[in-house]
């Protein structure tokens, strides 16, 4: 079975990351989606690597995070994000994929479709990361996965549903298995 490394954006400590009106860390949302992710794709007989365990300041370093996943080898790499915009109307969902990679643009194009669906918030789609450090060094296909903005008051609280964040786990799931399904034929 194959080997996804999931990777919860931010550490908590010393970066947070994004911080809601709300006073919502996505370091805390990114962690329960990604243990949620873990739990699924175990339970369908995956192996799951995360890049940081709770709050821990070693994970912080994206290096850290991409010699994680090439290291060990892992046949995909998700990292977990909530947007950020300095207007609290901006909203919906998008994934990052890596300019030039081809099963990485498929990856990313799954798994929007199915978190478009499932969170029913707008679908901003796929868009190309020239400079997500996370993108461009892992050796594995990757996408980085915004499941909505943390910023948008509205959607700060959506995230910190534990039924919103389950829906984005099983999205990021579903789309994942699509994939790998394909890649197996």
């Amino acid at each position: 079975m194959a080997t996804i490394c999931i990777d919860p954006g931010h550490s908590g400590l010393p970066d947070p990351g994004a911080v809601g009106p709300g006073g919502t860390k996505e370091s805390d949302i990114t962690w329960a989606v990604a243990q949620k992710l873990r739990d699924i794709l175990r339970t369908e007989g995956y192996q799951c690597l995360l890049t940081r365990c709770g709050d821990d300041p070693q994970s912080d370093d994206l290096a850290y995070r991409v010699r994680l996943a090439n290291d060990a080898a892992a046949d995909v790499f998700v990292s977990i994000h909530c947007n950020a915009a300095a207007s609290s109307q901006a909203h919906g969902t998008e994934t990052w994929h890596c300019a030039g990679c081809t099963a990485s643009r498929q990856l990313a194009k799954l798994i929007q479709a199915e978190l478009a669906a499932a969170l029913e918030l707008t679908d901003r789609g796929i868009k190309t990361g020239q400079s997500l450090y996370v993108l461009l060094h892992t050796l594995m296909p990757a996408v980085l996965v915004e499941l909505a903005f943390i910023s948008n008051p509205a959607e700060e609280e959506l995230l910190r549903q534990e039924s919103f964040q389950h829906q984005a786990a099983c999205a990021i799931a579903a789309g994942l298995g699509k994939w790998l399904a394909a890649e197996a034929e």
